[in-house]
C-alpha cells in the first residue's frame, strides 16, 4: 500500500477532535448530575490529612503521580469543585489527544482516509466512558497525552536533528511517568520506535534509546523506594503465581478490545470460546496489517510501537492485577491501549481494500452504546441522591432509589469522610 501517494494536505480532519466537546454539551444535562467517585474522595481526604507537599509525594495505590495531582487539584480549584465542570476538562483532554493522534499520523505520511477513519473510530468509541466520566482517571489520560507529545517531539528530532526536540521528548516522557504508574511502558515503547524509525547509525540509535529509558528507570526507582512492598508484588513468588500472571495477561491480550465492543450487544458471560474468537480476530488483523504496511516503513513503525505497548500493558497488568481474577482483565478502564492498535489496523485494512463504506457501520457499532451507557451511569451512580445524603444526611424516600444508593455506598469512602470533605470544599 502506497500511503504517500494518497496523502492529502487537507487539515479538515482536525475538526474530528472537536466532537468530544460537542458531545459534552449535548449530554450536559446528564453530566451535571454525576457526582464524586470513591477515589476522588480518597484523594481529597489524603490531601486534607497530610498537607499538599506530603500529598504530592505520597503514592496513590501503586501510582507515584505528583504531576497528575498538581493538575487535578488545580482543575478542582479553578472549577470551584464543580464535578460536571471538571468532567469538561477531561473531555478537552480527550479532544486534544485525538488532535495529537491526527498530527502523528499525518507526520508519518498516513493517507487522509486512514487518518480520518482512525480518528473517528478512536474519538467515538464508547469504551472511553470510564476515562472521561470519573475525574480520577485524568491520571491515565495525562500519561497518554504526554506520551503522544513525546512521540511528536522524537519524530521532529529525527527530521530536524535538533537536540531541543530530544530534550522536549524526554521532558514529556517524564511528565507522562509522573502522571500514572503504567506510564513506564511508554519509555521503552518510544525507544523501540526510535530504533526502528531512525535513519541514524546504530551507535546513535542505542544512545538515544537509552536516554529515552531514563524516565521509566527513575520512576521505577522512586516507586521501589516509596512502596517497596507493592512493587515486590509484581514479581512472581512461585510457578503458580507466574502461571496466574500469564493467564491474566493472555486474557487481556486476546479479549481486548473486541470482547467489550461485541459483548455489549450479546450475552457471552465471559465464555472462553468468545475470548478466543476475539483473540483470533486481533491476531489476524496484526498479521494482515503488517503485511499491508511492509513497504511503508513510517506507518509500520507506529503500528509496531502500538502493538508493543499493548503487549507491555498486558504483561504489566498480569503482574499487578492477577489477584483480581480473569474477569477484571476485560475491565473497561484497561481498553484504551488495546483499541489504539486495533483501530489503526482496521483503518489500514479498510483503506487498502477500498471498503470505505464498512467504516460507517463499524463507527455506528462502536459509538451507538454511548447513549445507553451514559444513561446507565447516570442511573447507577445516583449523583443527586448521594449529594443529598452527604449534605443533608437523608436517604431517598423512594425505596428503589434508596436501595440503589445503598448498593454503591460500599464502593465509596465512609459517609463521615465524605461529609467532612463536603464541608471543607463545598463539593458540587
Amino acid at each position: 500500500m502506497n500511503e504517500t501517494k494518497n496523502k492529502s494536505n487537507c487539515k479538515s480532519v482536525y475538526f474530528i477532535s472537536i466532537l468530544p466537546i460537542v458531545f459534552y454539551f449535548l449530554y450536559y444535562p446528564y453530566f451535571k448530575e454525576l457526582y464524586w467517585f470513591g477515589d476522588d474522595f480518597s484523594l481529597l481526604y489524603e490531601l486534607d490529612r497530610i498537607g499538599l507537599s506530603n500529598w504530592l509525594l505520597q503514592p496513590f495505590v501503586e501510582n507515584f503521580c505528583p504531576f497528575f495531582k498538581i493538575i487535578w487539584i488545580a482543575v478542582l480549584y479553578i472549577f470551584d469543585f464543580n464535578y460536571s465542570y471538571c468532567l469538561f476538562f477531561l473531555f478537552c483532554i480527550h479532544a486534544f489527544t485525538v488532535a495529537l493522534l491526527i498530527k502523528i499520523l499525518r507526520s508519518l505520511n498516513s493517507s487522509h482516509t486512514v487518518t480520518t477513519i482512525f480518528a473517528l473510530f478512536y474519538c467515538a468509541c464508547w469504551i472511553h466512558k470510564n476515562l472521561i466520566l470519573f475525574s480520577f482517571h485524568l491520571t491515565a489520560s495525562l500519561a497518554f497525552l504526554f506520551f503522544l507529545l513525546s512521540l511528536i517531539f522524537i519524530i521532529k528530532y529525527e527530521d530536524k536533528n535538533s537536540k531541543t526536540y530530544l530534550l522536549m521528548a524526554m521532558l514529556a516522557l517524564i511528565l507522562s511517568n509522573l502522571s500514572f504508574a503504567r506510564g513506564v511502558i511508554f519509555s521503552p515503547a518510544l525507544a523501540l520506535f526510535f530504533i526502528i524509525y531512525s535513519k541514524s547509525n546504530f551507535r546513535k540509535k542505542i544512545i538515544i534509546a537509552l536516554l529515552l529509558l531514563i524516565p521509566a528507570i527513575l520512576t521505577y526507582s522512586i516507586m521501589t523506594y516509596l512502596i517497596p512492598n507493592r512493587v515486590s508484588e509484581f514479581l512472581p513468588k512461585d510457578f503458580n503465581t507466574l502461571t496466574s500472571m500469564f493467564k491474566y495477561s493472555a486474557s487481556y491480550l486476546f479479549g481486548n478490545p473486541f470482547y467489550r465492543l461485541i459483548s455489549i450487544y450479546t450475552n457471552t458471560s465471559n465464555h472462553l470460546w468468545f475470548i478466543s474468537l476475539c483473540g483470533a480476530i486481533k491476531l489476524s488483523l496484526i498479521i494482515l496489517s503488517i503485511f499491508i504496511l511492509r513497504n511503508n516503513k513510517k506507518l509500520l513503525c507506529l503500528l509496531i510501537m502500538f502493538i508493543f505497548i499493548d503487549f507491555s500493558n498486558a504483561a504489566l497488568l498480569g503482574a499487578g492485577r492477577f489477584q483480581e481474577g480473569l474477569v477484571s482483565s476485560l475491565a473497561i478502564r484497561y481498553q484504551r491501549i488495546s483499541f489504539l492498535s486495533s483501530f489503526l489496523m482496521l483503518s489500514i485494512i479498510l483503506f487498502k481494500y477500498r471498503i470505505y463504506l464498512l467504516s460507517l457501520p463499524i463507527l455506528l457499532f462502536i459509538a451507538y452504546p454511548w447513549h445507553s451507557q451514559i444513561k446507565n451511569e447516570h442511573h447507577y451512580w445516583q449523583g443527586k441522591d448521594l449529594s443529598i445524603l452527604i449534605k443533608q444526611n437523608k436517604f431517598p424516600e423512594n425505596k428503589k432509589r434508596k436501595k440503589q444508593l445503598k448498593k454503591i455506598l460500599p464502593h465509596l469512602a465512609p459517609i463521615k469522610i465524605m461529609q467532612d470533605m463536603d464541608k471543607k470544599y463545598n463539593l458540587q
